[in-house]
């Protein structure tokens, strides 16, 4: 695994860098879109065998990547982070 470039980590619009992870917070009208948002998450999440911590806290989710195997960003915390912002616009 590669280790996150500082060009790949100025890509990534409004995450930041928090204890070795990128974090995201997403904001929604009602619960409901959050957690729809949330099972989507899951299921592209799946698909990459990567999981993030999420926190989910009424109409806003927190999304944080890092790879635990090496506990540092890498390329596959962007390439999902990348997903997750794609997602987050069909919403």
């Amino acid at each position: 695994m590669k280790k996150i470039s500082s060009k790949q980590l100025e890509e990534l619009v409004q995450w930041w860098v928090l204890n070795n992870a990128i974090v995201k917070n997403f904001s929604f009208s009602s619960f409901k879109e959050a957690i729809e948002f949330v099972n989507q998450i899951a299921q592209i999440a799946e698909e990459h065998h990567h999981h993030p911590e999420i926190k989910i806290d009424y109409k806003s989710v927190e999304i944080s990547l890092t790879t635990k195997d090496c506990g540092e960003i890498t390329d596959k915390d962007f390439v999902l982070a990348q997903e997750i912002d794609i997602l987050s616009k069909k919403m």
